[in-house]
């Protein structure tokens, strides 16, 4: 998606930041199964002698629900990753802010 912000006032607007809240919850056929979901921010990544700005926020279900008490997985469970990163902006020293926040106890949401 492409976003435009207008300054609506009579200020100038010198700085701001743009937040998006993500509910990554992973759940399918388990009661609660979303307290179980891993998410996190990668900052950078070190591969062939070089470091990336990855700068990408990621969201998974633990495990993959499997069918209780086996390893088979039905075609609807959450066996996936899902990302999120910002690919332009006007700015190219824009700055990135990742905030974890659970309402769950840590020993459920990792």
């Amino acid at each position: 998606f492409d976003y435009q912000i207008s300054n609506i006032g009579t200020k100038p607007i010198t700085e701001m930041w743009i937040g998006l809240e993500v509910r990554g919850g992973w759940n399918f056929g388990i009661s609660a199964g979303y307290k179980d979901t891993a998410k996190a921010f990668l900052l950078k990544k070190t591969s062939c002698e070089f470091i990336d700005d990855i700068k990408i926020f990621w969201s998974s279900d633990n495990d993959g629900n499997p069918v209780t008490g086996s390893d088979v997985f039905d075609p609807a469970a959450p066996t996936s990753v899902m990302g999120i990163k910002i690919l332009r902006t006007p700015d190219t020293a824009y700055q990135v802010s990742y905030n974890w926040w659970s309402d769950f106890s840590p020993s459920q949401d990792w």
